[in-house]
């Protein structure tokens, strides 16, 4: 498959993180169809996975404990050395709309297989040879 970059290097590594199985797989086989390398794990698993097989990109599934989902992007930025790794974040469109920092990308369940491969293309060109800082986005959790 070639590389969604259209450069000649091989294909980007995306680590894809989501708790759900089921909805884990869905997103891997859209990411590969999009020539992407696809690594998964739980979240529990991330920092481990950065160490052992640094990825270019994270995609990470937002929940109803988004400030700890947010605290995570930030681990794996110090676990990588201080080299922030981008973050592109997915979460259902309630959970969107209480993201209130408008910096940080995310992306609305369902999300379409064309919407994913630009965004990540977008995100892993605009500085290719350099890293990103992630952002802490402000989260207003609604009770």
């Amino acid at each position: 498959m070639p590389n969604p970059l259209g450069k000649k290097s091989p294909a980007p590594a995306v680590l894809l993180l989501d708790d759900n199985h089921e909805y884990r797989q869905t997103m891997a086989m859209m990411l590969r169809r999009e020539g992407y390398r696809v690594m998964q794990a739980e979240k529990s698993a991330a920092l481990e996975k950065t160490r052992t097989d640094p990825p270019a990109l994270v995609l990470m599934e937002l929940t109803t404990n988004s400030a700890n989902d947010f605290e995570l992007a930030s681990q794996l930025q110090v676990a990588r050395s201080n080299s922030a790794i981008p973050v592109v974040y997915y979460a259902t469109e309630e959970i969107k709309n209480q993201i209130s920092d408008s910096t940080v990308e995310v992306l609305a369940k369902p999300i379409p297989a064309t919407r994913v491969g630009e965004t990540l293309r977008r995100h892993l060109s605009e500085f290719p040879d350099r890293p990103r800082p992630i952002a802490s986005p402000g989260f207003t959790a609604s009770k």
